[in-house]
């Protein structure tokens, strides 16, 4: 970059590109040529890198002696002249000097502008054209005229129109531009464009392309370029990037440096590069305190110094023994022999000190950081003798001098030279008894067998050709005698095509037992394993019914009480089945839904425990069948068609309830081949405690009540309430009516003798049979009165049944 420079008496002194345009001459001036406050003599101003003069207004220049109406270009060893004062440019160590010369008054440079520089294709001042002629030597004409030349006030007003045209035209096209860098830079330059002239604190730039340059110490040298267009903003600012800071820390070594909470790995003895901001410094060191400080990074490419100071926190503990020699354990490290030391953490810890032929010493030490402790006055005891007792069988009980301490193989810890009485016990064997005394520090093993006692067994199976394994070992059942220990026996007899058998006893010490087994075949086995009575998982009792043969349904057509829909046909039943002792209890039912209400009559409450379930459909019923087979793992007996439960088929041995003919053949059965015609018998009048029907006791319910008779309930009795029938089955008549699995039909099977009918196949109502306690005539009363519905009713419920296999 060339520099620039003012010489007058005032002493050199330079002068920057951004000074430009600078004024020679008049009031203020920093160089003062004439005493008068007049105008500017001339501007000098800058183009390009080059140097140019313009007269000031009514002020002749002469430039090399030559008079100059315009801007001109300068070049070094131009002389300038201008009311008698003379300023020559030339060139120095410093690049460009304008030195005034001769004896001159105080002039002054000011920054104002000039008006345009010259053309840049206009020759310097005083550069005279030169035009190359023929030349031939002949006589001189003393007669010939002299040429005149242009007019030069002419050629100057065309010189000025030209620049004051090309200002113009600068002007109108320049955008204003206030290019401001932050901080305030120590030096900036602005490149690019032909001209950049600033006036008031604004730069005129034609469009294009211009970078700006800045310096300031502590901050990365910025350089950056932008355009300049006729839609540009009137200000563009720009900021300088802060140089990181470094940190020096001062730490111990091994610890690890964390920023920000973020490791940054070793501290090192090297200055951490940081950007300026705020940071969290973290030194950290194992069993030594966290240092943590906050610190404010200043940038700039400055050096701060940190120093991390570290406190332990440990401290030195000192142990100490009698006697001497003991190895410490503490804390997962060992040392020793004590007196020893050692660093530990502070908190509470737990130490053993241990020595050959002494008992371990256990203790506790609590401790300070910085702190040092002896842990001393630790007398130790001598230790105790070892016995390792095994037997032959092992898990026999030991006692010591009576007391039990285990059983064999057994570790025990005898205090030396004291005498004890050792005792083993097991079952099926002779006890043992033993004096023991065992040294300081000895470590003794005894091994001791035991004698088995016996007893005698006398063993018969048949069949004879069975297998025999007399705890899990094979015997012949043929050896007549055998000679066993008094241990619990296990005997398990075994042959193809039988049911195998195991018996086991208890045999007792010097007795001959006898075991005899007889092994039952498959077929007995199952017969035999078959329950006769048995409870369900809700709780009613089951009771197992083997029917046979035919049994006649309905009743005779002149039978009193008879209806259209009792016709009698005829019914094989061979399917042995349970069926529920009791109808199914309120609580039962609960089980399955909880909230469940059987409501009352009249104030009379349905809802007691024990009382049957009533208010249930016949969709609730099989819902209830279903759910107690899959709490019992049985199969369903019922399956969903859209929202209606019909039977499964095949049939399963699942819950159900029973077929209008299992209940007609289970409530009418008196004896093999004879059917009952009331549940008390064949005949009225109602036979006493027979059953729960419309009695005096519901008189003020029900109309039509039986006067003469008195069960006690004016509503529905608790389950178990009357005796049972001959096949140990209650309330088949009275209580509550009862669904059965058919669908009504009122003639079915009229013309055939179907076996173990499920009734039709389709239909809209169920079954419904038996009387309740809210029936009293001679039709209600009769077993073969038959009922139908598809609602639930205050005197209906159920009870179930389910197949054997």
């Amino acid at each position: 970059m060339t520099g620039y420079s003012l010489d007058d008496r005032r002493g050199k002194r330079a002068v920057g590109e951004d000074d430009f345009p600078l004024s020679i001459g008049g009031l203020d001036a920093d160089m003062v040529v004439l005493e008068s406050p007049g105008q500017p003599l001339a501007f000098l101003g800058l183009a390009e890198g080059r140097l140019f003069v313009q007269p000031g207004d009514g002020t002749h220049v002469l430039l090399n002696e030559r008079q100059v109406a315009g801007s001109n270009w300068l070049r070094s060893g131009d002389l300038l002249g201008m009311d008698g004062v003379r300023v020559q440019v030339e060139t120095d160590d410093d690049g460009i000097c304008i030195r005034q010369l001769g004896t001159q008054e105080k002039a002054h440079l000011v920054l104002e502008p000039p008006n345009s520089p010259p053309p840049l294709d206009e020759a310097p001042p005083g550069a005279i054209p030169i035009q190359a002629v023929d030349f031939r030597p002949g006589a001189l004409s003393e007669s010939a005229p002299r040429r005149r030349g242009p007019d030069p006030r002419l050629a100057a007003l065309l010189i000025f129109l030209t620049i004051l045209g090309a200002v113009a035209l600068f002007v109108f096209r320049a955008q204003p531009l206030s290019v401001q860098v932050n901080p305030v830079p120590d030096e900036m330059t602005l490149s690019g464009g032909l001209l950049r002239p600033k006036i008031g604190g604004r730069y005129l730039l034609w469009p294009g392309t211009y970078g700006v340059h800045a310096r300031k110490e502590g901050y990365r040298p910025f350089e950056t370029e932008f355009e300049v267009s006729a839609t540009s903003p009137a200000s563009m600012t720009f900021t300088l990037e802060k140089l990181p800071g470094y940190l020096n820390i001062a730490g111990p070594a091994d610890a690890e440096l964390f920023i920000d909470g973020e490791s940054a790995g070793p501290l090192q003895t090297e200055p951490v590069e940081l950007q300026a901001g705020t940071y969290q410094i973290e030194v950290r060191k194992d069993r030594y305190r966290p240092f943590s400080t906050s610190i404010e990074i200043e940038g700039l490419g400055r050096h701060q110094p940190l120093e991390a100071v570290l406190e332990p926190l440990f401290a030195e503990i000192t142990f100490g023994t009698k006697p001497e020699g003991a190895t410490v354990r503490v804390a997962g490290e060992e040392t020793g022999p004590t007196p020893t030391a050692i660093e530990l953490l502070e908190g509470t810890h737990a130490f053993e000190i241990v020595k050959r032929g002494y008992k371990p010493y256990r203790g506790q030490v609590t401790v300070v950081a910085q702190e040092p402790q002896l842990v001393s006055g630790i007398v130790l005891i001598p230790s105790d003798g070892n016995l390792l007792l095994e037997t032959e069988p092992t898990r026999a009980l030991v006692s010591l001098d009576g007391a039990y301490v285990g059983t064999t193989p057994l570790d025990l810890v005898l205090k030396p030279g004291r005498e004890v009485r050792v005792e083993v016990i097991k079952n099926g064997y002779t006890p043992l008894k033993r004096s023991l005394r065992v040294s300081s520090g000895e470590a003794r093993e005894e091994r001791w067998s035991l004698k088995p006692v016996t007893a005698k067994l006398r063993l018969s199976v048949w069949p004879e050709d069975a297998e025999v394994t007399l705890n899990g070992k094979r015997i012949e059942p043929s050896t007549g005698v055998l000679d066993i220990s008094t241990l619990p026996q296990e005997v398990s007899v075994s042959k193809s095509g039988y049911q195998s058998r195991t018996e086991t006893f208890q045999p007792l010490p010097g007795l001959e037992h006898e075991l005899k087994i007889t092994l039952l075949t498959l077929q007995q086995a199952k017969k035999a394993s078959i329950r006769q009575v048995y409870r369900t998982k809700a709780g009613n009792e089951m009771r197992l019914l083997k029917p046979t043969g035919t049994i006649e349904m309905g009743a005779p057509s002149r039978e009193p009480g008879r209806r259209a829909n009792e016709v009698q046909r005829r019914v094989r039943l061979q399917r042995p089945f349970y069926l529920g002792t009791t109808e199914i209890s309120n609580e039962q039912f609960r089980r399955f839904a909880g909230s469940h209400d059987s409501g009352g009559v009249r104030g009379y409450d349905q809802n007691a425990p024990q009382q049957p379930v009533v208010k249930v459909t016949w969709q609730q019923a099989a819902a209830f069948c279903n759910w107690l087979s899959a709490q019992e793992k049985l199969p369903p007996f019922y399956v969903k068609q859209g929202e209606t439960y019909v039977p499964a088929k095949p049939a399963t041995t699942g819950y159900r309830l029973p077929t209008e003919a299992e209940w007609a053949w289970a409530a009418r059965y008196a004896e093999p081949g004879a059917a009952r015609k009331y549940p008390w018998g064949d005949r009225l009048p109602v036979g006493k405690k027979s059953g729960n029907y419309a009695d005096i006791s519901a008189a003020n319910l029900l109309q039509g009540a039986l006067t003469d008779y008195k069960d006690g309930y004016p509503v529905t009795a608790p389950v178990s309430s009357f005796s049972p029938n001959k096949l140990g089955i209650r309330n088949l008549g009275g209580n509550v009516a009862e669904w059965v699995n058919d669908f009504y039909d009122i003639g079915f099977g009229r013309q055939e003798t179907p076996t173990d009918p499920l009734g039709p196949a389709s239909g809209k109502f169920h079954v419904i049979r038996g009387s309740s306690w809210m029936h009293s005539t001679v039709t209600e009363l009769r077993f073969s009165y038959r009922d139908y519905g598809d609602k639930a009713r205050s005197d209906l419920g159920f009870r179930i049944a389910r197949y054997l296999e």
